[in-house]
Protein backbone atom coordinates (compact mmCIF):
# COMPACT_ATOMS: atom_id res chain seq x y z
CA UNK A 1 0.00 0.00 0.00
CA UNK A 2 1.19 3.36 -0.89
CA UNK A 3 1.40 6.24 1.70
CA UNK A 4 0.25 9.62 1.54
CA UNK A 5 4.10 10.73 0.95
CA UNK A 6 4.32 8.62 -2.02
CA UNK A 7 1.44 10.23 -3.72
CA UNK A 8 2.74 13.31 -2.68
CA UNK A 9 5.93 13.22 -4.17
CA UNK A 10 4.57 11.31 -7.38
CA UNK A 11 2.27 14.29 -7.53
CA UNK A 12 4.99 16.85 -7.13
CA UNK A 13 7.52 14.71 -9.72
CA UNK A 14 4.36 14.81 -12.03
CA UNK A 15 4.16 18.12 -11.30
CA UNK A 16 7.64 18.82 -12.10
CA UNK A 17 8.05 17.29 -15.31
CA UNK A 18 4.81 18.95 -16.65
CA UNK A 19 6.75 22.55 -15.39
CA UNK A 20 9.61 21.12 -17.41
CA UNK A 21 8.00 19.91 -20.74
CA UNK A 22 6.24 23.56 -20.65
CA UNK A 23 9.65 25.33 -20.35
CA UNK A 24 10.77 23.58 -23.01
CA UNK A 25 8.17 24.20 -25.28
CA UNK A 26 8.36 28.08 -24.33
CA UNK A 27 12.14 28.23 -24.63
CA UNK A 28 11.96 26.20 -28.29
CA UNK A 29 9.12 29.23 -28.98
CA UNK A 30 11.43 31.83 -27.88
CA UNK A 31 14.44 30.63 -30.04
CA UNK A 32 12.16 30.58 -32.50
CA UNK A 33 11.47 34.34 -32.64
CA UNK A 34 14.85 35.33 -31.70
CA UNK A 35 15.95 33.34 -35.66
CA UNK A 36 13.37 35.46 -37.19
CA UNK A 37 14.05 38.53 -36.07
CA UNK A 38 17.20 37.94 -37.06
CA UNK A 39 16.23 37.07 -40.53
CA UNK A 40 13.73 40.21 -40.91
CA UNK A 41 16.83 42.29 -39.61
CA UNK A 42 18.95 41.37 -42.33
CA UNK A 43 16.25 41.37 -45.12
CA UNK A 44 15.30 44.87 -43.29
CA UNK A 45 19.13 46.18 -43.98
CA UNK A 46 19.21 45.12 -47.75
CA UNK A 47 16.03 47.23 -47.99
CA UNK A 48 17.31 50.11 -46.54
CA UNK A 49 20.39 49.98 -48.72
CA UNK A 50 19.07 49.76 -51.86
CA UNK A 51 16.65 52.38 -50.71
CA UNK A 52 19.53 54.46 -50.04
CA UNK A 53 21.54 53.88 -53.46
CA UNK A 54 18.13 54.57 -55.44
CA UNK A 55 17.63 57.69 -53.09
CA UNK A 56 20.82 59.13 -53.81
CA UNK A 57 20.49 58.36 -57.63
CA UNK A 58 17.33 60.24 -57.89
CA UNK A 59 18.16 63.20 -56.26
CA UNK A 60 21.41 63.37 -58.04
CA UNK A 61 19.40 63.20 -61.33
CA UNK A 62 17.03 65.72 -59.75
CA UNK A 63 19.91 68.29 -58.83
CA UNK A 64 22.12 67.83 -61.22
CA UNK A 65 20.09 66.37 -64.56
CA UNK A 66 18.83 68.22 -67.33
CA UNK A 67 15.49 67.75 -66.25
CA UNK A 68 15.80 69.83 -62.81
CA UNK A 69 13.86 72.97 -64.14
CA UNK A 70 11.07 71.00 -65.75
CA UNK A 71 10.44 68.43 -62.69
CA UNK A 72 11.10 71.18 -60.00
CA UNK A 73 10.17 74.29 -61.69
CA UNK A 74 12.99 76.27 -60.91
CA UNK A 75 17.26 75.59 -60.87
CA UNK A 76 19.04 73.58 -58.50
CA UNK A 77 20.67 76.02 -56.64
CA UNK A 78 17.01 78.27 -55.75
CA UNK A 79 15.49 74.49 -54.85
CA UNK A 80 18.95 74.11 -52.11
CA UNK A 81 18.02 77.67 -50.69
CA UNK A 82 14.56 76.56 -50.71
CA UNK A 83 15.42 73.43 -48.24
CA UNK A 84 17.57 75.75 -46.64
CA UNK A 85 14.59 78.09 -45.58
CA UNK A 86 12.26 75.37 -44.89
CA UNK A 87 14.58 74.02 -42.38
CA UNK A 88 15.78 77.31 -41.02
CA UNK A 89 12.75 79.09 -40.74
CA UNK A 90 10.00 76.86 -41.47
CA UNK A 91 11.30 74.24 -38.58
CA UNK A 92 11.40 71.46 -41.53
CA UNK A 93 12.91 68.27 -40.42
CA UNK A 94 14.33 65.34 -41.56
CA UNK A 95 13.28 62.11 -41.08
CA UNK A 96 14.33 58.20 -40.65
CA UNK A 97 12.45 57.65 -44.35
CA UNK A 98 12.99 61.10 -46.41
CA UNK A 99 15.25 63.82 -45.99
CA UNK A 100 14.77 67.16 -46.75
CA UNK A 101 15.57 67.68 -49.93
CA UNK A 102 13.13 65.02 -50.41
Amino acid sequence: MTSSNDLEWEGTLTHQLHLMQLLRVLLTVLYWLVLEQRADNRISLQVREKRDITRQELLGQLLYGNRTCEIIRMGPLAFLDLCKKLVIEGGLKPTRNASIEE
